[in-house]
């Protein structure tokens, strides 16, 4: 990593660089891994881990991010999947998203599809329907953090966008996504 080139980084924490020892850290948001279905599906409960097993199964199409992608929800979801040892039932029918467009492959499934993703990539698009989050036992908040490199030279507009980040129009814009403000 070139520090000449590099002075700040807004990601999530899994995303950060390999050598994020190099890198300080502050939290700017948290979101929550939820499902969705297209609209005129029934929601199914998701009130414990047992509901969370028997709406995934039940479902006509599953779709999320591919892991392979490297997306924190794909990949927790995958873990989840194995977790519960559904991962053979499900395949043949799993679909893949490419991250930003999963709510869009949900809705093309059609009724019956059950959708996984994180809040905020569901909030505000029309046609489908929030069903919640996951059980908290298997939840994976998501952290989205901004990070500078230690020992960069303290330039005013990387200070400008943290004290952004920390004011009320950016923590009114998190919350409209379907996220939580982080103490920076």
């Amino acid at each position: 990593m070139n520090k000449a080139l590099m002075a700040t980084l807004l990601a999530s924490i899994a995303a950060m660089p390999a050598r994020a020892a190099e890198i300080h850290i502050l939290s700017a948001a948290a979101m929550q891994t939820v499902l969705v279905v297209p609209m005129g599906t029934a929601k199914p409960p998701l009130r414990a881990v047992d509901d969370f097993r028997n709406a995934l199964l039940g479902a006509k199409v599953v779709v999320y991010a591919d892991p392979a992608g490297g997306g924190a929800a794909g990949i927790h979801i995958a873990k989840l999947i194995e977790k519960l040892g559904i991962a053979d039932e499900l395949r043949p029918k799993t679909k893949y998203g490419a991250g930003g467009d999963l709510f869009e492959v949900t809705l093309a499934q059609g009724e019956g599809t059950l959708g996984l993703t994180q809040i905020s990539e569901i909030v505000g698009k029309p046609g489908g329907e929030f069903v919640g989050a996951l059980p908290d036992e298997l939840q994976n908040h998501t952290g989205i953090t901004v990070g500078t490199l230690s020992g960069a030279a303290s330039a005013a507009p990387v200070v400008a966008f943290i004290e952004f980040l920390k004011g009320p129009a950016a923590g009114a814009a998190i919350r409209a996504r379907g996220m939580q403000p982080s103490s920076l």
